[in-house]
């Protein structure tokens, strides 16, 4: 019988972590997928893809074992460019030793003269906590902003239009 493995190379750590915060934003009533691949394809794809009917979610993860992470110019403009393409919001997600992830947007990351710079003491001061980046209020046992899913309806936007099956879609 084989002996098990006592430690993990780094891509397993990665989806490891990747499919932790899937089952997070499905704790908070979102739907989440991990991308398969995301950072050895040609095309710029996120680890994670989150939504809940109102907002959508590109983020690149990273568990780190260091207190600092850096991401290249390259990675975090792919970021930027899917979640443009998509219609979605940029994120990227560290879990740094001992500490609960902490998510930051693109631009409130250190820049260096070669790459951009998530830190412990970045994390403290301006990254956000899952609850906070879901703008999540808590509902005794339940931690879904429910009143919000209620007032909030996306196609509400269209009640009163009449159908027309005579419309022309314009390219310009």
């Amino acid at each position: 019988m084989a002996k098990p493995k006592k430690w993990m190379n780094r891509k397993a750590k990665g989806t490891n972590a990747e499919r932790e915060l899937i089952h997070i934003f499905h704790k908070f009533a979102w739907s989440a997928v991990r991308i398969a691949g995301s950072g050895s394809t040609r095309y710029p794809a996120p680890d994670v893809l989150a939504g809940n009917g109102f907002r959508r979610i590109a983020i690149e993860a990273k568990l780190i074992a260091a207190t600092r992470k850096y991401f290249s110019y390259q990675d975090v403009e792919q970021l930027q460019a899917f979640s443009k393409t998509f219609g979605c919001e940029s994120w990227l997600a560290v879990k740094f030793p001992n500490k609960e992830w902490a998510f930051f947007n693109p631009e409130d990351l250190i820049e260096t003269k070669t790459a951009f710079v998530a830190t412990v003491d970045l994390a403290d001061r301006c990254g956000l906590s899952i609850e906070e980046l879901l703008e999540v209020v808590s509902l005794g046992q339940d931690t879904v902003n429910q009143e919000t899913i209620e007032e909030s309806n996306p196609l509400d936007q269209f009640d009163g239009l009449e159908s027309d099956e005579n419309f022309i879609i314009s390219s310009e």
